[in-house]
């Protein structure tokens, strides 16, 4: 499986879609190798899961 991890400007982990990981990026790499599994999102809490599903492709 993937992990999608965000990372603040600060170097700390924060959940997805509050950092500066290039989401759609993220998404095309893991499309460029047939990527298909699973995907697991880290650092977040249950009032994060809205925008983490917003960034899905």
């Amino acid at each position: 499986f993937a992990h999608a991890k965000d990372l603040s400007e600060e170097d700390e982990f924060c959940a997805a879609g509050t950092g500066i990981v290039p989401w759609d990026l993220y998404w095309n790499l893991l499309a460029d190798i047939d990527y298909t599994g699973d995907v697991i999102f880290h650092t977040l809490a249950e009032t994060d899961v809205p925008r983490v599903l917003s960034l899905l492709p």
